[in-house]
Parts: structure tokens; sequence; C-alpha cells
């Protein structure tokens, strides 16, 4: 679990009941919106979010998309307050998290059953995205961390376990599954 660089007094967070990317007062106050809309469009559902050590925050929009209508969004907000849409054609986009130096996001296609692997150039852009693992089951990944040797823990919804994957995608450790789930 990555802590967010210098959080002392507002923590960002994402709430799909109003399509808002919002800044919670950690001293009690009311959360306000930190990002109501892009344009004029409002979000379908942000749904997870990471920040990078530069401040960067990147954060899923994800609602009912899926394999029938795969316009899931993968968006940065920078430390300066651009936003950018990185990836405008995911199928699910859920969980994501960056890798130890930063320079690769990796994003959960839930409903794809999915990983993908989104290298970070230095002008910001993005390049060569492409799928980095694969499942099975009902539903698929969804929340996912990164120790820092690079291993990527995957939940998986339906399968009711946390894959840890090496830096080639191998299975690093067997299933760590939930009690209660066969």
């Amino acid at each position: 679990m990555r802590a967010i660089p210098e959080v002392t007094e507002r923590l960002p967070a994402t709430w799909k009941l109003n399509g808002d990317t919002l800044s919670l007062d950690l001293g009690g106050g009311q959360p306000r919106a930190l990002l109501p809309r892009r344009n004029t469009e409002r979000f379908k559902g942000p749904n997870d979010l990471v920040a990078a050590r530069n401040g960067d925050l990147y954060f899923t929009d994800q609602d009912q998309t899926g394999l029938h209508d795969p316009t899931g969004r993968v968006f940065r907000l920078t430390a300066q307050g651009r936003l950018d849409c990185l990836l405008a054609n995911g199928p699910s986009p859920n969980g994501l998290t960056l890798s130890p130096e930063e320079d690769v996001l990796f994003v959960a296609m839930t409903r794809d059953n999915a990983i993908c692997r989104v290298p970070l150039l230095a002008d910001g852009s993005t390049a060569k995205v492409g799928r980095f693992a694969s499942f099975h089951g009902t539903s698929g990944p969804d929340g996912m961390a990164m120790d820092s040797a690079g291993r990527l823990f995957v939940a998986h919804a339906s399968l009711g376990c946390v894959f840890v994957l090496s830096a080639q995608a191998r299975c690093w450790r067997g299933c760590a599954r939930a009690a209660g789930i066969l």
C-alpha cells in the first residue's frame, strides 16, 4: 500500500454516488468536489485512485462499462491541476497501482478479467499499453497493490483470493483464499 504524499489536511477520494472526485477534510469538515467533471461532461463513476510521489493523482472512471461497452477511462490529475485522459477504451477499469519507479501504471479491467500495463512516458503520454495478465472467473481483478520489489498483489473478486505476480506476470505465490469462499 502506498501512502499519499504530504497528506496533512485533505485526502483525495472517489465517490461514485454523484460521480465526483472529492477532497476530504481530515479535520472533520465537509467533503468538497476536487474535480466534478471533465470539461462539461460528468464522470461515469470514479472508482479507485492512487497518488504518485510528485502529487499526481491517477483514477479510474468505471461505472457499468465492460466488454459490451468498453468506454471506461483512466485519468491523471497532475499536481499542477491539468487533467489527462490516459485511456478511454477500458472494459471496466477498476483498481490501479503504480510500479515502484512510478513509470508504469497497472489497471485492473475487472469485466475483462485482465490487468493492463500502461507505460508512463517522460512527456506525460502513454504508449504500447498492453495486457499484463489474464484471469478467469465470473468477475475479475479488483483492488491492487505493489510492493517495493515490484510484486503485484491482485485481489480477485469472484475467486475470492489474492494473486501475487512477479514483474513478468508469473504467479509468484499461490492464492490466499478468503474464509468461506470455495
